[in-house]
């Protein structure tokens, strides 16, 4: 009886069967290769800390009965970062950004009961939605407000970071208020629906991008004096 191996070998040794093995073989790999370089390929976003989560100082402007006002309140922010390939697939494909990145932040009491209104995100280098223009008529400053929805989306590319506004706070106040574009509604960002008492938070950020989601939560520690106003890390959601 000739073994099984043998009649095999046989087998392959016919011209119509190694050809559409080969074939077949080329196909599969094909396939395969095409799935991992896909899989490589998508978004690798991360939602990280700023400056380790440090409040910065930075200029708001906005009109009073006084005219046009500037105040310097403090500011905590995070990031979306989107990893790019390291140098061994950077030879084969290129990480594909993440488009029409959108979400929210909720602000936790530590009952994970809700602080205040869940607040859409927002981006940094977005566009204000309020212009100070000049009425020479009637000589005043009107603050103009106008959302772009548009502004509230963002593509991050491979490599990059996007800044996130999280919340404001004046040195000689110990409320804090949610940083966001209908925020521009009241002065100086201060929206009575995003309004932190003095007081440690959980904060629970989501991000929607590339048909994708992710999640990621913090502390915001607005507990102590302007100088220890400041996001911690945070657990991970579940």
């Amino acid at each position: 009886m000739v073994p099984a191996w043998e009649q095999v070998a046989e087998l392959f040794q016919n011209p119509i069967v190694a050809l559409a093995t080969g074939g077949l073989l080329s196909l599969l790999s094909g396939a395969v290769v095409t799935i991992v370089l896909e899989w490589v390929k998508k978004p690798r976003v991360t939602i990280a800390l700023h400056e380790d989560g440090v409040a910065r100082k930075f200029d708001l402007a906005t009109v009073t009965p006084d005219g046009l006002t500037i105040e310097t309140p403090w500011l905590v922010q995070i990031k979306v970062c989107n990893c790019p390939l390291n140098k061994f697939w950077r030879m084969f494909t290129v990480r594909e950004p993440a488009i029409n990145c959108h979400g929210d932040i909720k602000f936790l009491t530590g009952s994970n009961t809700p602080a205040c209104e869940k607040m859409n995100l927002r981006w940094t280098h977005a566009n204000e939605p309020v212009s100070h223009q000049w009425d020479p008529v009637n000589d005043y400053t009107a603050n103009i407000y106008q959302l772009d929805k548009s502004q509230l989306h963002r593509a991050v590319h491979p490599g990059m970071d996007e800044l996130i506004d999280v919340a404001i706070r004046r040195a000689d106040d110990g409320d804090c208020y949610g940083y966001c574009d209908e925020g521009y509604l009241y002065p100086f960002q201060r929206h009575p629906k995003w309004r932190l008492s003095k007081g440690v938070y959980k904060m629970e950020v989501t991000l929607h991008f590339s048909g994708m989601t992710i999640q990621k939560r913090f502390i915001l520690d607005n507990g102590g004096s302007i100088g220890d106003f400041r996001i911690h890390p945070g657990c991970k959601c579940s």
